[in-house]
C-alpha cells in the first residue's frame, strides 16, 4: 500500500518559561533547578500539548526523571544529601550550570583537561563550593582555580571522595551536594565516561552502605565503652520508682485528683523514658563538647531561675515552678544543679588563675548567687544542697581547713540571721524549734506521719495495698515516698534500695580512684555528693532525723523536674566513666 503524500506546514511555537515554573511547583525534582533543563522541560510541555499526552502521566513520568546516564544524574538524593554524577562533563563549561544551581557544593575534579580550557564563574558563587583535585593533572587545575575556590587535592577519585564524606559526617545538620564533575577527559584513569561515571557509582553504593551503618556504629561503640555495670543500676533504679509508683503511689495521688486511672503512673512512665533518651544522648556526645555545652546550659537554666521570681507559678507559698505555655510545668533548680557542678569543677580545675583563692572566691560567689535565688523563693532545702556541693568540691580540690572552717563560720552566720531577723524564713525557725520539742512542735505533722507509717510496716511490711497509714501521709508520691514503701514493704525494702544506691555511688569513686585528670575527678565526685546528699536528706527527714523539708528521693520519686534533674546527672556520669580508646 502506497501512503499519500501529504504537504506540512511549519509553525514557530513560542515557549513560555513562567509556565515551566508554574508547572514545577507541582513536581519536587532537583534536576530541573537548572536553567538548560528548565528550557529543555518547556520545549517537552509544549510538544506534549500537540501529541496530547496526558497531564498527570507526563507529571509522573518528569517527578521521577533523574537526567541522563552520567549526565546531570541524581543517583542519590535525602534530606541532607544529594549526590551527582556528571561524569560525561569533559570542560568547565559543562559544569558551570550546576556550580550555579545549588548551594554547599563538594566538586570531585579531575582528568585529562582540554587545552585552552577556562574557568569562568561570577564571584558570588565562589565561597558556595569546594572543589576536590584529585588526578596526575592536578596542577592545572589548581592554577584555574586558586584565589578563587577554596580547595584540596588528592592522588586519586577514591580518596577525593572520602574526604568529602568525612567532611559531611563532621558537618552539622547542612544540606550538601557531592557534585561529581570531572571537567575533564577520562582517559588518564579510564576508558571512556561511562567506565569513569560506572566506578563513581560504585564507590557511591559502598560509601553509602558505610553512611548508612554510622548510626548503628554510634550505638555499638556507645555500648562497647559505656561501663555497662553502673548504666545497669540506673536503670535498675529508674525501674525500681516505676514500680513503687505504679503498686503503692499512684493510686493515692490520683485519688486526691479526684481520677480514678493510672495518670501518675503514666506520667512518670514518659518522663523515666524521656530521662532515657537524655541519658543516652549525653552519653553519646564527646567529652571535650559535653563541658563546653554544659556551660550554654548553665547560663540558659540560670537565667529560668532568675526569672522564678517574677513569673513563677505560687505553690504552698513558695515561688519555684515555671509554666511556659508550650512546656510544661519545671523546677529551674533541677536544671541548674548538675550544670552547677560542671561549672564550679571547671574552675577549680582551671590554670588560668593560679592562685587557688581566687577561684574558691569566684565558685563561691556563684554559689551563693544561685542560693540566694533559692531564698527567694523560698526553698532552703535546695540551698544547703547546693551549699554542701560546693563545699566538698573545694574540700575535694585541697583547700585549707581553717579557710574552710572560717567560711562555714561565715555561712552559718548568715543562716542564724536570715531564720532569727527574717520574717521571711520564720517558717524554718518554728520547724527547728518543732523538732527539737516533739510534744509542743506545730511543725512536726508530716514527720509524724511518716515515722508512724514506717514503724507500722515492720521488717517485711504488709503487702501491696495493705497499706492504711499511706492515705494521711502527705507528698506520698513525691517527698515521702520512702515512708509509703516501707509500710506496704518493710524495711527490707529500704535497706534494698538503700543497698542499689550505696553499690552504685562505690561504683563512680572507683572511677574516680583511677581517673588522672582533675577536672574530671570533681565533677564525678560533685554528681554523687549531689545524689548522695539528697538522698540522706530525703530518708533522714521520713525517719524525723532532719527537721521537716521537701527533698524528693532520686530516681525512686515522682516528679518531672527531679526526673530530668537525675537523668542529666546519670548521663554526664556515663560520658565520664565511658572507658577510653585511643
Amino acid at each position: 500500500m502506497r501512503l499519500k503524500k501529504k504537504k506540512f506546514q511549519s509553525k514557530i511555537i513560542k515557549v513560555d518559561i513562567k509556565k515551566t515554573n508554574k508547572f514545577l511547583k507541582n513536581i519536587k525534582n532537583n534536576y530541573f533547578l537548572m536553567e538548560t533543563n528548565k528550557e529543555n522541560l518547556s520545549f517537552i510541555l509544549e510538544i506534549s500539548k500537540k501529541l496530547y499526552l496526558k497531564k498527570n502521566l507526563l507529571k509522573k513520568t518528569i517527578s521521577k526523571f533523574n537526567g541522563l546516564k552520567y549526565r546531570q544524574q541524581i543517583i542519590y538524593k535525602k534530606k541532607n544529601l544529594i549526590i551527582i554524577n556528571d561524569s560525561k562533563s569533559t570542560s568547565f563549561s559543562s559544569t558551570l550550570g550546576l556550580l550555579k544551581t545549588y548551594q554547599n557544593i563538594f566538586w570531585l575534579l579531575g582528568g585529562i583537561p582540554k587545552k585552552g580550557d577556562k574557568f569562568y564563574l561570577s564571584k558570588k558563587y565562589h565561597n558556595n563550593i569546594k572543589a576536590f583535585i584529585y588526578g596526575n593533572n592536578k596542577s592545572f587545575f589548581i592554577k584555574k582555580l586558586k584565589n578563587k575556590i577554596s580547595y584540596k587535592n588528592f592522588r586519586n577519585l577514591k580518596s577525593a571522595l572520602g574526604k568529602s564524606f568525612e567532611m559531611i559526617k563532621n558537618q552539622k545538620k547542612t544540606k550538601t551536594v557531592i557534585l561529581f564533575s570531572p571537567s575533564a577527559a577520562s582517559f588518564d584513569d579510564f576508558k571512556n565516561f561511562e567506565d569513569r561515571g560506572f566506578y563513581f557509582n560504585k564507590l557511591i553504593k559502598k560509601k553509602l552502605m558505610n553512611y548508612k551503618n554510622s548510626l548503628h556504629s554510634l550505638y555499638y561503640e556507645l555500648w562497647k565503652n559505656i561501663d555497662k555495670f553502673i548504666f545497669s543500676l540506673i536503670i535498675l533504679l529508674f525501674l525500681t520508682g516505676l514500680f513503687f509508683s505504679l503498686v503503692s503511689t499512684s493510686l493515692i495521688a490520683s485519688d486526691k485528683l479526684n481520677t480514678n486511672d493510672y495518670t501518675f503512673f503514666l506520667k512518670h512512665l514518659i518522663f523515666i523514658l524521656l530521662g532515657t533518651i537524655i541519658i543516652f544522648a549525653l552519653s553519646l556526645i564527646n567529652q571535650e563538647r559535653l563541658l563546653k555545652l554544659s556551660l550554654l546550659i548553665f547560663l540558659l537554666s540560670l537565667f529560668f531561675l532568675i526569672l522564678v521570681p517574677f513569673i513563677g507559678i505560687e505553690v504552698k507559698g513558695s515561688k519555684r515552678w515555671i509554666d511556659f505555655y508550650l512546656l510544661p510545668r519545671f523546677q529551674p533548680i533541677e536544671l541548674v544543679k548538675p550544670f552547677l557542678i560542671i561549672f564550679i569543677s571547671s574552675i577549680l580545675s582551671s590554670q588560668k588563675y593560679m592562685n587557688i583563692y581566687i577561684r574558691y572566691s569566684f565558685t563561691f560567689l556563684i554559689t551563693l548567687g544561685v542560693a540566694l535565688l533559692l531564698a527567694i523563693q523560698p526553698d532552703i532545702g535546695q540551698t544547703l544542697l547546693v551549699f554542701f556541693s560546693w563545699s566538698i568540691l573545694i574540700f575535694i580540690s585541697g583547700v585549707n581547713l581553717i579557710f574552710l572552717t572560717f567560711l562555714f563560720l561565715f555561712l552559718f552566720s548568715i543562716f542564724f540571721y536570715l531564720i532569727f531577723f527574717v520574717s521571711k524564713f520564720e517558717y524554718i525557725k518554728n520547724r527547728i524549734f518543732s523538732f527539737f520539742d516533739n510534744e509542743s512542735g506545730t511543725h512536726n505533722f508530716q514527720s509524724d506521719k511518716a515515722i508512724e507509717s514506717i514503724t507500722s510496716g515492720g521488717f517485711f511490711g504488709k503487702g501491696i495495698g495493705e497499706g492504711t497509714l499511706k492515705n494521711k501521709v502527705p507528698e506520698a508520691h513525691t517527698d515521702y515516698i520512702i515512708s509509703v514503701i516501707s509500710e506496704e514493704f518493710g524495711v527490707v525494702a529500704i535497706i534494698l534500695i538503700l543497698l542499689l544506691f550505696l553499690i552504685f555511688i562505690y561504683s563512680i569513686f572507683k572511677k574516680v580512684y583511677l581517673e588522672n585528670e582533675e577536672r574530671i575527678k570533681l565533677i564525678l565526685v560533685g554528681c554523687v555528693s549531689l545524689i548522695l546528699m539528697q538522698t540522706i536528706i530525703h530518708i533522714g527527714v521520713n525517719i524525723r532525723l532532719f527537721p521537716t523539708t521537701g527533698m524528693t528521693l532520686p530516681f525512686i520519686s515522682y516528679g518531672g523536674s527531679s526526673i530530668i534533674s537525675i537523668s542529666i546527672l546519670s548521663g554526664i556520669i556515663l560520658n565520664l566513666t565511658k572507658r577510653k580508646v585511643n
